[in-house]
């Protein structure tokens, strides 16, 4: 990995970090071509004063061209973002000896670098994620005697809709539950992705879906009120098809997401 890392004003991290008494280091790994994407997307993040460090790894690029970094919009938010670079390959159906994305080590590369800050909590950020600003606030503000944060994510289907398959429901302690993750976990956990056995007898790229490995006993809350939000249908991405058979459900986002979401997709 590249050791260039660009942020704007490093001075200004314990300042955020002393704004409370918990606080949550952001990490996300993006393509160069979903840069400006993660950039808009962690926006919000960047406006709650509980996000104390955002991290992005560009995963196929050893340098960054400042010029094409748009932080114009993030105010004074931009000082708490870091963006350094990596060669990871490029590819999810390739295998990583014929250069396909290593999609585990660049996100243990990123979570060692989160790690390394002065943070109570970490938490995961694709490029086509949106949080509610409430939830961050909640994480560090009633979620100290928990390990790790569990929440149900919304794939939407329009400004107002969401769209869910059978596929995507999941019975955990006794409760249907929409595409449950975990996210957001307490740094001293100091946990690793690992590769998955099945994938790598599956598919040519044994990275293409991973995850980290969690204790076996750990204190895990579970926030049903509906917070975590994927745009990858909205955006046309990759394997949302499975997703047109699902049933349509109506959904009221606040006002700072729509306006958000919004403007992605027009």
């Amino acid at each position: 990995m590249s050791n260039q890392i660009f942020n704007s004003n490093d001075g200004n991290f314990d300042d955020y970090h002393h704004r409370t008494t918990s606080s949550i280091g952001i990490y996300c790994t993006v393509s160069s071509d979903e840069l400006q994407l993660a950039l808009h997307t962690l926006s919000i993040a960047a406006c709650s004063e509980y996000v104390s460090h955002i991290l992005i790894l560009i995963t196929d690029r050893e340098t960054v061209d400042r010029k094409l970094l748009s932080l114009n919009f993030l105010g004074s938010s931009v000082d708490k973002l870091i963006i350094a670079c990596g060669d990871y390959g490029s590819g999810y159906e390739i295998s990583l000896s014929d250069g396909g994305y290593d999609q585990v080590s660049a996100r243990n590369d990123a979570l060692e670098m989160i790690y390394k800050k002065d943070v109570d909590w970490v938490m995961q950020h694709d490029a086509d994620d949106i949080y509610d600003s409430a939830f961050y606030a909640k994480i560090c503000k009633d979620c100290g005697a928990y390990e790790a944060v569990m929440t149900e994510c919304y794939t939407l289907n329009s400004l107002s809709s969401y769209v869910v398959n059978s596929k995507l429901l999941k019975n955990i302690y006794g409760r249907t539950l929409i595409n449950p993750h975990i996210r957001v976990w307490k740094k001293k956990l100091g946990l690793k992705y690992k590769r998955s056995a099945l994938v790598s007898k599956t598919y040519a790229n044994e990275t293409r879906h991973c995850g980290v490995e969690f204790p076996d006993r750990m204190n895990l809350l579970l926030v049903k009120k509906p917070s975590h939000y994927h745009l990858h249908r909205l955006l046309n991405k990759r394997h949302s098809g499975f997703l047109d058979a699902g049933e349509t459900l109506d959904i009221k986002l606040d006002d700072h997401i729509k306006e958000k979401v919004k403007m992605l997709i027009l």
